[in-house]
């Protein structure tokens, strides 16, 4: 064999091996993943009701194509919630001024934290994350199925300790915009959550309207509060589910802080170890 073709036969191996080094990576990136995690506040419970919000922050980009944590900060504390699940938030990634910003968000909240990561690059990654008043534990963060998508997608699980001893398992998640990819993490979702006794919140930007969700054994918790685009909201995506059906107030906020509007529930706080699943609320 000639140098020239030589040389070349021995870069071609190089990237093939390369590539396969960094798809295992990868592989091994995405099916154990790590979580982070601050639980130090404990707020006594200040009323008789629980509010609940999803907000896809959008990496703190608003509809004016402007970076603003601190607008998002704001639009959260109006909620004046005590457990909020966030889509798309960035840590340490050059695109957001290298914020931890579920971390910064915390602060600003007086929350506790657990943030999930999807998306991992040697700079930072991106995810969801769960803030709340109240302690948080066992939190765990699901790798979803993927076919072909290029975006990974997970579900981040923890358990938020209410006032007085019962629990609430919060399970925050974003699906792909994808329809076959979707449809599998769907399925997975229902598999999962089948096997779930104790009482749950899933929430997320789910990509998909209520009609074409199916979701056995739960129910929707905002069915009238369209959410996207922020500009003009005609899309009902950000969902919230329960496997109880919480009579429920729910609202959004308008605000141009994200390309998404935040989804606000407000459900009893009654002690949730005594809520029969099969009730009607």
């Amino acid at each position: 064999m000639r140098q020239p073709e030589l040389i070349i036969g021995l870069i071609i191996i190089i990237l093939i091996l390369s590539g396969v080094s960094i798809y295992f990576i990868y592989k091994y990136n995405y099916q154990n993943r790590t979580v982070e995690v601050f639980s130090q506040i404990n707020t006594p419970l200040r009323r008789e009701n629980l509010v609940i919000t999803l907000y896809n922050i959008h990496h703190g980009v608003g509809i004016d194509g402007r970076l603003d944590l601190d607008r998002i900060a704001r639009v959260l504390k109006k909620t004046d919630s005590d457990i909020i699940g966030l889509n798309e938030v960035d840590r340490g990634l050059k695109r957001s001024g290298f914020q931890h910003q579920v971390q910064i968000l915390a602060r600003k909240l007086k929350m506790n934290y657990a943030y999930g990561p999807n998306l991992q690059t040697g700079e930072g990654s991106y995810g969801n994350a769960v803030l709340s008043k109240y302690p948080i534990s066992e939190v765990i963060n699901k790798p979803l199925p993927v076919i072909d998508s290029t975006e990974k997608r997970g579900l981040l699980q923890a358990i938020v300790s209410l006032p007085g001893g019962p629990e609430l398992k919060i399970m925050v998640t974003h699906l792909s915009t994808d329809f076959k990819e979707r449809e599998q993490q769907l399925k997975w979702i229902n598999e999962y959550t089948n096997n779930i006794e104790t009482p749950f919140i899933l929430m997320g930007d789910f990509n998909q309207r209520i009609p074409a969700i199916n979701l056995e054994g739960l129910y929707p918790l905002a069915t009238n509060v369209k959410t996207y685009p922020s500009t003009a909201p005609e899309e009902l995506i950000d969902l919230v589910f329960s496997n109880y059906n919480f009579r429920v107030e729910e609202y959004t906020i308008d605000t141009m802080a994200s390309d998404h509007l935040p989804v606000i529930v407000k459900l009893p706080a009654f002690p949730l170890h005594n809520i029969p699943l099969t009730g009607t609320g």
